[in-house]
């Protein structure tokens, strides 16, 4: 629903060319791979997590390397995060 109410709002928003829903996926390592949210403009990655899942996620560890996948990833490919 998060996702949902949030492409919502991108429709709105005339400043929004284009969005792309799970556009890629990132690495983490050999076996995983992380798949963020939305691609806006071709510039922005954007991933939405409820505050109650950040502060309720057992493995902190994951969401940990999936956010510094992504930071990489972004910096490596001149996108926003």
């Amino acid at each position: 629903m998060l996702e949902l109410f949030y492409c919502l709002s991108l429709e709105e928003d005339v400043t929004i060319k284009q969005y792309k829903m799970e556009p890629f996926q990132i690495p983490i390592d050999k076996n995983h791979h992380y798949t963020p949210d939305i691609l806006i403009n071709n510039q922005k990655l954007i991933e939405l997590k409820s505050f109650k899942y950040v502060n309720k996620v057992e493995d902190k560890t994951r969401f940990q390397l999936e956010q510094e996948a992504t930071m990489k990833y972004c910096s490596k490919n001149s996108l926003t995060y």
